[in-house]
């Protein structure tokens, strides 16, 4: 298996209907370049989110299943949000002072 990014020969085309979309599927946004997960469709609307907190609005026929690749990369998105998010309920981290020069000797 390779983990190389689909060229467009691999590419799925873009849905024919919004009723083919549900809640949880995991879809590429071909505005925003990006994967993403359905949140809710409503008529012709899809409601997209990603593990970010970013939501949006677009149009189905913008948006086309996510190939594995993009499956692996919206996951991994996910778990650099959670890593981070993490880190930030330790608290705030001191800054680094700044590397002092060497005094020159008299």
């Amino acid at each position: 298996m390779s983990s190389a990014k689909p060229g467009p020969e691999q590419d799925p085309g873009p849905f024919r209907s919004s009723r083919e979309l549900r809640p949880g599927l995991v879809v590429f946004d071909r505005g925003y370049q990006m994967p993403a997960v359905v949140r809710q469709v409503d008529g012709l609307w899809v409601e997209l989110a990603r593990p970010t907190g970013m939501e949006w609005r677009v149009t189905f026929y913008r948006l086309r299943r996510a190939t594995a690749w993009e499956h692996r990369q919206l996951a991994a998105v996910g778990a650099l949000h959670r890593q981070r998010q993490k880190g930030r309920a330790d608290g705030p981290r001191p800054c680094p002072s700044p590397p002092q020069a060497p005094r020159p000797r008299p």
